[in-house]
């Protein structure tokens, strides 16, 4: 049985064979994913959900910092207006 572009086998005797470093990732980012919403949980029980909602929702915010500063992406008007408004929507919820 095959699953994928041949990353992973599974034997007749039901043993896993990973082919590809790509496993790692995977497992990585599965990790991830679970400590995200952990803390998403944590933050629901311990603050006023309108403003955990709105924090979480600003993630683009910190793709396009991340994407401007170690990709080199070009930080357009467009881009940057679009951030700036998502930070002037959470200053203005916080008060």
């Amino acid at each position: 049985m095959q699953i994928g572009h041949d990353s992973v086998r599974v034997t007749k005797d039901y043993e896993i064979i990973w082919s590809s470093p790509n496993h790692l990732y995977a497992i990585l980012s599965g990790l991830l994913c679970g400590m995200g919403f952990l803390t998403f949980y944590l933050a629901l029980t311990s603050g006023e959900v309108s403003r955990v909602v709105v924090l979480t929702a600003t993630y683009p915010v910190v793709t396009v910092l991340i994407a401007a500063t170690f990709l080199a992406e070009p930080l357009t008007i467009k881009t940057a207006l679009g951030t700036a408004l998502a930070i002037a929507g959470v200053i203005l919820l916080s008060v």
